[in-house]
């Protein structure tokens, strides 16, 4: 076995691994026929409320998650029948007097996950955008664990560790609020690869983090996405200075 082989399995062993953990995540509602949506919260509101009766209906929310039935799903299912009809959603009528679409940030049309939308089922979609978004965490911080000199297995468990934490999951049927901070280990990782190497190439890695982070739609959690960024930079120049 050739040393590039030896060296890539296990590399490719962690990332399945993390892979087969996003996938028990999700798997009900991409294989499944589950949806990511509390679409039972339907039934407290009008017109559905009427209906309630001939369904399972909950009598009592506690913490309503409201956002995801009322606002992020039914961005993503206007912006899926105006692309499919050749349309750019510039502008939305369903909303207030009508409103700006693309301006709005958190409605992500230009973002991968929501193109889902726009090619399979935007309910379904809910479910596969949230398989990508914890792959792209997760991977990308098993990358940057790696290249901070972490052997294949710690990484995989950060990994892990980062894509389920407390507050991705949180929030994990709030599209914009997730998907932003999922690529900071892309960032972190270009930044670092370019003072390991001295090629200033691998910065192209922190643009693309950078550029992604925005289009994912929540300009708030880029700013943190961001000062956590400069932090680090901050930190590592200064110990580089130090040596």
């Amino acid at each position: 076995m050739s040393r590039v082989a030896r060296t890539t399995r296990p590399d490719l062993a962690a990332l399945a691994f993390v892979w087969a953990v996003a996938l028990a995540a999700t798997w009900q509602t991409t294989l499944g026929d589950r949806a990511l949506l509390p679409t039972d919260l339907y039934l407290r509101m009008q017109p559905w409320r009427a209906h309630a009766h001939e369904f399972a209906a909950p009598e009592r929310v506690s913490n309503p998650i409201l956002d995801a039935v009322q606002q992020f799903y039914p961005w993503r299912l206007h912006a899926a029948r105006q692309v499919r009809q050749g349309i750019v959603p510039l502008w939305t009528t369903q909303m207030l007097c009508g409103a700006p679409f693309v301006g709005n940030n958190q409605s992500a049309v230009f973002y991968p996950e929501t193109w889902l939308h726009y090619l399979i089922r935007p309910l379904k979609a809910l479910g596969w955008a949230t398989l990508m978004f914890l792959i792209i965490a997760g991977s990308g911080m098993y990358a940057f664990l790696r290249a901070i000199g972490l052997r294949p297995l710690p990484s995989a468990i950060g990994g892990v560790s980062f894509m389920l934490s407390g507050y991705f999951v949180g929030w994990l049927t709030f599209p914009s609020f997730r998907s932003v901070g999922a690529w900071l280990p892309l960032m972190l990782l270009g930044f670092e690869r370019a003072v390991r190497t001295r090629r200033a190439w691998w910065l192209g890695l922190t643009a693309l983090g950078a550029g992604m982070q925005f289009l994912a739609g929540n300009l708030h959690i880029s700013i943190y996405v961001l000062m956590g960024f400069v932090l680090y930079v901050l930190a590592r120049l200064l110990g580089l200075a130090l040596d």
